[in-house]
């Protein structure tokens, strides 16, 4: 079984998020993505990362 298009996206979206992520930018990172910043955290946050340095 193959996942859902939308499951790929989103997944590709997130990496490129983990990628960018500085520990200061959700909010750009939110806006770019078209999420809020309480959302990009989650995201964030439940993938194990904490706020850079």
């Amino acid at each position: 079984m193959f996942p859902k298009g939308e499951v790929v996206i989103k997944r590709f979206r997130n990496e490129r998020i983990f990628k960018e992520y500085n520990g200061h930018n959700a909010r750009e990172l939110a806006w770019k993505y078209g999420l809020t910043e309480n959302w990009l955290r989650t995201i964030l946050r439940e993938n194990g990362f904490t706020r850079r340095k």
